[in-house]
């Protein structure tokens, strides 16, 4: 009869069994989790390829929406300038009564694309990422009150009592955007205006609401007696597009875009645009900005005439334009201007054709030319010829970041069109 084993190996036994069910059950484990992590890593590396890939597409989507902007800017402000300038020029002969009269319905309804062009390229920039704020030292006061005359006459028409209120308490010198403030309030005061009928009133309100140590807060509103805006609609208005219903956009037009980049400027500046509105009763748009005050005292200058004749009329000017509207079109301006010494050519190349035969004192180069654009010819003009000539961007491209363009590319100054007869003497007379 064998003898029993002993309990110190049958317990050895049992712990060695344990030990390799337990080895063994980690070792499946251990190899399920690295099935799981190279499913996991495998489906992280097909999810990454799949967001870089829809990331590329966003991009690619967005810069061709760009250059559609840029494009179609170029290509609607080229007729326009045409259309602007020579009614510029018709308003100035002798007309009728009724040609008058046809002339500035011209000049109003010209007015009224450029400004809706305006707006889209600006939403585009905002959408973009693309509008900046440039701070400066400013008067708000004498800004604002310039910038609210400009709307007397359009409240005349309709009879509205037009009230405009600025705190005395606001300090003279801040530093902020006043071009963006002046582009929210005018449409601001535009819509008012539009909506308002007449006989009733708009009051403008611009009060300091805190006068801090370094800083002033202050209060715009924009309080109108017009048609009002229905509750459901208010939280809308706003969005990009929008309107407070259909009917409006019949009977009073526009893009639908203004108060949305009204609302976005106002955002960029620090704030946010709000509206109180009740249906047939009116609305009061309005909106806090803070402002750094300015260290310096207010500086008393005598007003500047604008000088609207050529300083020198024995200018020798080359004009480069593929555009025969726009060659004709400046051609006549610069013969109104008693300038009758200019050269024209159709693209870049022709044009360092003249500056090699004959030398010039302003050169008006267009950007968007066949065979060398503006920009390839003044690099060429500037580093192969060493040509010293002012060149003057005269374009329709005027997207955020052109003019920085075109002056690191050796140009001396910039005009967009459609420009105005004024902006275009005055940028002559800079450069004669």
């Amino acid at each position: 009869m064998l003898e029993d084993e002993s309990p110190w190996k049958k317990r050895f036994e049992r712990e060695r069994k344990a030990r390799k069910e337990a080895e063994q059950l980690l070792e499946q484990k251990s190899s399920e989790v690295y099935d799981i992590n190279k499913n996991l890593e495998k489906l992280i590396y097909e999810r990454t390829l799949a967001l870089e890939e829809a990331l590329k597409n966003a991009n690619a989507a967005k810069e061709a929406k760009a250059n559609f902007m840029a494009n179609m800017s170029h290509e609607i402000r080229t007729p326009m300038n045409g259309i602007i300038g020579f009614t510029q020029l018709l308003s100035e002969t002798t007309l009728d009564t009724t040609q008058k009269e046809y002339v500035e319905i011209i000049e109003s309804s010209t007015k009224t694309l450029v400004s809706i062009i305006n707006d889209i390229l600006d939403y585009s920039k905002i959408e973009n990422g693309k509008m900046q704020i440039e701070l400066i030292d400013v008067n708000l006061k004498k800004e604002l009150t310039d910038n609210f005359m400009l709307f007397s006459n359009n409240a005349k028409e309709k009879y509205l009592k037009y009230n405009f209120y600025i705190d005395e308490k606001i300090n003279e010198n801040l530093y902020l955007d006043i071009h963006k403030i002046k582009q929210v309030m005018s449409n601001l005061i535009s819509n008012a205006i539009k909506f308002t009928s007449n006989n009733k009133s708009i009051n403008i309100k611009i009060v300091l609401k805190k006068d801090l140590y370094n800083s002033q807060i202050i209060l715009f509103s924009i309080l109108d007696e017009g048609i009002g805006i229905a509750l459901d609609k208010q939280k809308t208005i706003f969005e990009a597009f929008s309107q407070a219903d259909n009917s409006t956009t019949r009977k009073f037009g526009g893009t639908g875009l203004g108060l949305n980049i009204s609302s976005s400027i106002v955002k960029l500046l620090g704030g946010e645009l709000k509206v109180e509105s009740q249906e047939s009763k009116g609305s009061n748009f309005f909106f806090e900005l803070q402002f750094e005050k300015s260290k310096k005292k207010e500086q008393i200058q005598m007003p500047l005439k604008k000088n609207i004749t050529i300083n020198n009329k024995n200018l020798k000017i080359l004009l480069v334009d593929d555009n025969e509207i726009n060659l004709l079109l400046i051609s006549e301006i610069l013969k109104k201007l008693k300038i009758t010494s200019f050269t024209l050519a159709k693209n870049g190349q022709i044009a360092i054709n003249k500056c090699l035969e004959n030398s010039f004192d302003i050169i008006l180069m267009d950007i968007n030319m066949p065979i060398l654009n503006g920009v390839e010819a003044t690099n060429i003009l500037r580093k192969e010829h060493h040509i010293k000539t002012p060149i003057i961007a005269l374009t329709a491209n005027s997207l955020e970041g052109d003019k920085d363009k075109f002056l690191e590319n050796g140009m001396d100054d910039y005009l967009s069109k459609p420009f105005t007869l004024e902006k275009f003497i005055e940028i002559i007379n800079k450069y004669s």
